[in-house]
């Protein structure tokens, strides 16, 4: 089963990227970082145990601890002169259903200050907000992909014919617009007054 993480989980993860060398012993965590927030990252492997400064007990991100962020091992982030790193996934393990379009629709709509879904499935934006009955520019669209749970998520940016243009994550394993048929989508909403 996947585990998506609970903000609590986020913020520690991204504390412990900034210097990702050293066992960070539990003072230098963020402040409310918990035992059992330490217990559950390192018993899904995301955080490894080690000495920390004066011989304390230390925790720092494994190789899966980035995984779960970034979806690839912190030596493939920044390959290819990438001046900086890829849209977060925040689940563990990841799966093609669970890497970032979903992710990416929620982080954008959470720094807007809106609640998003919380969900790594696409198809979790059919129930949220309202629909927005004609294509609003930016509004979420919800696409088919295979068959239900499977779907695919982004903001409307256009049309072009009988193709839409989606602002989304996890197209070509990047952010950036891509066109879909019009056919495949099931369903586009907008956030409620």
């Amino acid at each position: 089963m996947t585990h998506v993480l609970s903000a609590r989980e986020q913020k520690l993860l991204r504390h412990l990227q900034i210097d990702s060398s050293v066992f960070q012993i539990r003072s230098q965590l963020p402040l409310g970082t918990g035992t059992v927030t330490l217990t559950r990252l390192t018993e899904l492997g995301l955080l490894e145990t080690g000495p920390g400064r004066h011989g304390e007990a230390g925790w720092r991100l494994s190789e899966n601890g980035w995984r779960c962020m970034y979806g690839k091992p912190k030596s493939e982030l920044g390959a290819e002169g990438a001046p900086h790193y890829p849209l977060k996934v925040w689940s563990w393990p990841p799966t093609p259903d669970t890497m970032r379009c979903s992710s990416f629709v929620n982080f954008c709509v959470e720094k807007s200050g809106r609640a998003g879904t919380g969900s790594s499935l696409a198809r979790s934006w059919l129930g949220w907000g309202k629909d927005a009955g004609d294509w609003v520019p930016g509004c979420i669209v919800v696409l088919t992909r295979g068959q239900p749970p499977k779907g695919h998520v982004g903001f409307f940016a256009g049309r072009d014919g009988d193709r839409v243009l989606l602002l989304g994550g996890n197209q070509g394993d990047a952010v950036n617009i891509s066109s879909f048929e019009v056919s495949r989508v099931i369903g586009r909403r907008i956030a409620r007054p």
